[in-house]
């Protein structure tokens, strides 16, 4: 994951301090509008992508298809690219603007945990992703293999510079009214 590691955010999207969500892992199924199960396991081959919005169809873990659709620079599932769309809004609004990663192939994760892991058949199938740095997914666990998972960098523009990383970390709701 570019920037560094990241922490779960266990909010909707819709009700995150933007500045929270600055290097961390945005996980679909904390995400308002998704189906039971935020969408692993599902076929998102028919459902299109908005007007304008580029797309491929990709192989998730267990060979289900997937529809990819590309919303600024994140790669994410069909299913996302609404919410996203808002959260990606409102941090402009509030002046941070937001890159990162977010689909990623098997291969990819793999190779990820090779790098954060280490390289034996242990390290990348199972050595507990606490163990790794930074904490990694073991592949076929990731929700960035469905695009269901959105990483953030600390270092993007309008993010605290000096972030701490903070496992489990949880956002604040911006104040109301």
């Amino acid at each position: 994951m570019p920037g560094g590691p990241s922490t779960s955010v266990a909010l909707p999207v819709v009700d995150v301090d933007l500045a929270a969500v600055c290097g961390t892992t945005i996980p679909a199924d904390n995400v308002g509008g998704l189906p039971a199960g935020g969408g692993v396991g599902q076929d998102t081959s028919a459902i299109a992508c908005p007007n304008g919005v580029p797309d491929r169809l990709e192989a998730s873990p267990g060979a289900v298809p997937i529809r990819i659709c590309t919303v600024a620079l994140f790669d994410v599932n069909t299913l996302l690219v609404s919410n996203l769309s808002a959260l990606l809004a409102a941090a402009a609004t509030d002046g941070i603007s937001l890159g990162g990663g977010a689909f990623r192939s098997h291969a990819s994760q793999i190779s990820l945990r090779r790098a954060h892991c280490g390289p034996s058949t242990y390290d990348i199938w199972q050595r507990p992703s606490r163990e790794c740095r930074p904490p990694t997914a073991i592949p076929g666990q990731s929700l960035h293999e469905w695009g269901l998972a959105v990483d953030t960098p600390r270092a993007a523009p309008g993010c605290p510079a000096r972030r701490p990383a903070t496992p489990g970390c949880k956002p604040t709701p911006p104040p109301t009214g």
